[in-house]
């Protein structure tokens, strides 16, 4: 009885230091450590209760005299609801602990048990850059940075829900890719994409018709060769020139990559060096389109693509960064496309598949993205990572989920859901993000 009299002394009088400390606290920038708030939940709403509760009935079993089936009873009662209660208030306290690390990163440590709240400013940026990109940065005016190594270009850092992003590689390829179209005298039309921040991030050149698609080649070769001759940049780094083109009113498109690539990559590294292997590449993703309009055309009912309205475009951009984040640096390609119905989804090609003894050749494995839906919280958009596999004939035989990915529509933040089913639960992050 002694030692419980203490401990409840003990508890309780931490409890109202904590708690008074608190209140106090809420006046000025300083707060308490995730530990010390986790720890004072754990013995407010854990520890205390159930050292109340035992001193109540000790105080109770010492009134009941010589009635031993009611005390074991009531002692099996209390203690299977002090241990359920024990386990709600420990899980409950981690639950809280892991918010509090994924919600609140930027703090600096005052003393042992407090914390106060870092200004987001360009020192934090900088040291997001150097770690990133392992080199040194120099901080210019509006969010505007350049790199020691390559003054030339300016980019941008944008911070957001405590993390950063920037368009550093993407400025790094527009660059090059002006400077070198000036210098090799390529006058060809392009257009630049801006991602959800409204910065540039990627790049459009036109084939004009079929008969421009040798002269778009060489131009593409030309261009690639140059880039890779001024810098060694993008041999670590992964950037995509997209070309666009009209086929029967709709327009497509496709993409070429640039840097390092997947393992697993249809195209070889330098491809480029050879306009005729650009060219093959171009005159692929060209007939993939041309015969996709044409069983559309076969289906009995269609639907016209979708115009590109805001809600359209912003569900592209969303589907550019799970690619960006996620499938770039694979080797995936990224061809934005519409099915008969106008449900928007991503080509992100196909991958040959190596001859084996029990596979034919000729069979391949079909790589897409698909937009599912909004989620059910409505702060994300969701869309799965599909891989379909074709025999030789063209059937396809089985298919597959490599994951699903959720993208929060206020920041572009994208989690991965780890799901490979859809009755698969998911990870914490994807469930706590979509609300499922």
């Amino acid at each position: 009885m002694k030692v419980l009299q203490k401990a409840t002394w003990i508890v309780t009088i931490i409890i109202l230091v904590y708690w008074g400390g608190y209140f106090i606290l809420r006046f000025t920038p300083v707060s308490y450590r995730f530990w010390v708030r986790g720890i004072s939940a754990f013995l407010t709403w854990g520890v205390a209760p159930i050292l109340y509760i035992l001193l109540l009935g000790s105080k109770i079993f010492s009134l009941i005299k010589g009635k031993k089936i009611i005390k074991i009873f009531i002692s099996i009662i209390v203690l299977g609801f002090l241990l359920c209660w024990f386990l709600f208030i420990f899980f409950a306290t981690l639950f809280m602990l892991e918010d509090e690390v994924i919600f609140a990163k930027h703090y600096k440590t005052v003393a042992f048990f407090f914390k106060v709240p870092i200004v987001m400013d360009e020192s934090l940026q900088l040291k997001y850059l150097e770690e990133k990109y392992d080199s040194t940065f120099i901080a210019l005016d509006n969010e505007l940075y350049v790199s020691e190594e390559y003054p030339m270009v300016e980019f941008i850092v944008k911070g957001y829900a405590s993390e950063f992003k920037d368009n550093y590689v993407e400025s790094m390829w527009l660059y090059y890719f002006e400077k070198g179209c000036e210098e090799l005298g390529i006058a060809r039309e392009y257009g630049i994409g801006n991602d959800y921040y409204d910065t540039p991030s990627w790049i459009y050149v036109d084939l004009r018709n079929e008969e421009d698609m040798e002269s778009l080649a060489q131009d593409i070769a030309a261009l690639m060769q140059y880039v890779t001759k001024e810098t060694d940049f993008f041999d670590v780094h992964t950037v995509s020139l997209y070309f666009r083109y009209e086929l029967e009113g709709q327009e497509m498109t496709g993409h070429l990559p640039l840097g390092k690539m997947g393992t697993w990559h249809e195209l070889e590294k330098d491809y480029y060096l050879y306009s005729e292997q650009v060219l093959e590449k171009i005159r692929l993703e060209y007939e993939k389109d041309r015969r996709e309009l044409e069983k559309q055309k076969e289906q009995v009912v269609t639907s016209p693509v979708p115009e590109l309205d805001t809600e359209a475009l912003a569900l592209e951009k969303l589907a550019q960064f799970v690619f960006d984040e996620k499938l770039a640096e694979q080797g995936y390609f990224f061809q934005v496309k519409y099915n008969a119905k106008g449900n928007l989804y991503i080509d992100l090609g196909n991958k040959t598949t190596e001859i084996l003894e029990d596979k034919p050749v000729g069979e391949y494995d079909r790589f897409t993205l698909i937009y599912d839906r909004t989620s059910k919280n409505g702060k994300c958009e969701l869309f799965v990572f599909y891989k379909e596999h074709y025999t030789e004939e063209g059937t396809n035989d089985s298919t597959a989920i490599l994951d699903m990915y959720a993208v929060e529509k206020s920041t572009g933040k994208v989690i991965a859901a780890d799901k490979q089913a859809w009755s698969d639960v998911g990870t914490r992050e994807y469930r706590k993000a979509t609300g499922e």
